[in-house]
């Protein structure tokens, strides 16, 4: 038997939570995700977990299999009555915490989540989805007597704050600091992330363990492909949540060139694939504008994973010009369907993608726009890479948690 199946352990599913029936799930979504996923296939004894306004809802691993079904089908969630919608958190979905309070073990008042830990068993406290990383709930873990580890993604707002959201760089601060208090292991997503992150934590570093994420290889189904995806065209595709760090104003400045300077017959297609984020009105204000002019950029929020496989498998590249990452799982994802990737040289890249990138700096238009009418003048796909899957993470991690 496994070591984790010896155990009690306590997944923070908070973050599904709120973002379940929202749309696609972005990254860190994902790795949360990844890891209720994987405490049912391993057959980890385990509680989810789930801060909702009227205290913590605990649901048994009994019910984990039903749990991951409606965070991947919310449509099949049971309506839910006007006091669930009611009580429910901003950004939360009443469906499923509604659903969530009709199966859960026990539904336990603020204030009161040391105490029953302390009753349920020694285990570990796994936190992964960056919610929750307080003196109150670690500390309320650690005092029942649980190990508690935590993931850290990146430390972006805080070394560039100019490309986070207002208050994102207080509220990362002080999860770092609630962090190295009390978590016994303290995860990151690469050794890039966790080089970042050392700075930040002063002795607690050596609690740090690099375990880079899986990479899913998702089906692609052509026939969920947008109607503005011409596969006849030259097509490139930039994917995730659009906010400034992600620079894809860059890419809009390239199309703004390519307009200007060539015929229209002769102008790939650009499709961005996420959903807006913080400082997202500046880019959707200019996508409007080439829209006013047919000029061929699309904007793509809401597309399935079978539908974002089908678009890499048909475009000419992936283009990832963002100036910061701790992951980045987009250029991985291409990598391995074989799809040529433009990027901006991010030490995380290297270390995951190697040499298999063209790489560009973050504010070279001239060489951005040259490599991207290079890649659209021939459909060359390459040889995919082969890259971490998450039976190697889940190792890693349970072999030091």
């Amino acid at each position: 038997m496994s070591a984790e199946a010896q155990r009690t352990l306590f997944l923070d599913i908070t973050r599904l939570v709120t973002r379940a029936g929202a749309g696609p799930l972005t990254g860190i979504d994902r790795v949360e995700r990844a890891y209720l996923r994987a405490l049912i296939e391993r057959g980890a004894r385990h509680f989810l977990c789930s801060r909702t306004a009227l205290g913590w809802l605990m649901i048994s691993d009994g019910q984990s299999a039903q749990v991951l079904d409606w965070i991947d089908r919310p449509e099949t969630l049971p309506v839910p009555a006007l006091a669930a919608r009611l009580i429910a958190r901003p950004r939360r979905t009443p469906g499923l915490e509604a659903a969530l309070r009709g199966i859960a073990t026990a539904r336990i008042r603020p204030g009161a989540l040391e105490g029953w830990l302390g009753r349920a068993g020694s285990g570990r406290w796994i936190s992964v989805g960056h919610m929750n990383l307080n003196a109150s709930v670690l500390g309320a873990a650690r005092g029942a007597g649980l190990g508690v580890g935590v993931m850290i993604h990146d430390t972006i707002p805080l070394d560039h704050p100019a490309w986070s959201g207002k208050g994102a760089p207080a509220r990362l601060a002080a999860m770092i600091a609630a962090t190295a208090q009390t978590a016994d292991l303290i995860l990151t997503p690469s050794r890039s992330a966790a080089n970042d992150l050392r700075r930040h934590l002063g002795p607690s570093a050596a609690r740090l363990l690099p375990a880079l994420l899986g990479v899913e290889a998702h089906e692609a189904d052509p026939a969920l492909l947008p109607a503005t995806f011409d596969p006849a065209q030259a097509s490139l595709v930039a994917l995730g949540t659009l906010e400034p760090r992600k620079n894809f104003g860059l890419l809009l400045d390239v199309w703004d060139g390519f307009v200007r300077d060539r015929p229209a017959a002769r102008v790939p297609h650009l499709h961005l694939i996420g959903r807006p984020g913080w400082g997202y009105d500046d880019l959707m204000t200019r996508l409007k504008a080439l829209a006013a002019r047919s000029v061929p950029v699309f904007h793509h929020p809401d597309l399935p994973d079978p539908a974002v496989a089908a678009m890499l498998d048909q475009a000419r590249a992936l283009l990832a010009p963002s100036r910061a990452e701790g992951f980045g799982l987009p250029p991985t994802e291409a990598a391995q369907r074989g799809l040529p990737v433009l990027a901006t040289d991010l030490a995380v890249t290297r270390e995951l993608l190697g040499d298999y990138p063209d790489y560009l700096g973050a504010d070279d238009l001239a060489g951005w726009s040259a490599a991207i009418s290079a890649k659209a003048t021939v459909a060359l796909k390459r040889t995919p890479l082969s890259l971490p899957d998450w039976t190697a993470h889940f190792n890693l991690v349970f072999n030091h948690f």
